[in-house]
């Protein structure tokens, strides 16, 4: 998914066949979201009808604080296990989602990897 500002319904999590969950609760999320200061929503100058959902500086700081965050614990588990054997459980678990979706993040929802 290419960075930048998305409509809510357009988010991975809301078009997954089947999709991760309702059109409805991606726009509640979002509307928690944009009451914590972390996105916000603007208008589509390409069509009047849709709004666009768009990361604010907070939520930037977030997104990279939250990637710092699972690459750290990451790391602790392949440490813990060894990597291959870490490198096979994420694969193991790529191929059961089966979606493509990248990595096992919410950031991966926002940005791609």
């Amino acid at each position: 998914m290419s960075p930048g500002p998305r409509s809510t319904t357009s988010l991975p999590i809301a078009t997954r066949t089947p999709p991760a969950v309702t059109k409805q609760a991606a726009g509640k999320t979002v509307d928690v979201l944009a009451a914590r200061g972390y996105v916000e929503r603007a208008g589509d100058p390409a069509d009047a009808r849709r709004r666009l959902v768009v990361l604010t500086p907070r939520g930037h700081e977030l997104l990279a604080l939250s990637g710092e965050i699972l690459e750290r614990l990451r790391a602790e588990r392949a440490a813990r296990v060894g990597p291959e054997r870490f490198a096979a459980f994420q694969d193991g678990l790529r191929a059961l989602t089966d979606d493509g979706a990248g990595p096992f993040a919410a950031a991966a929802w926002f940005v791609s990897s």
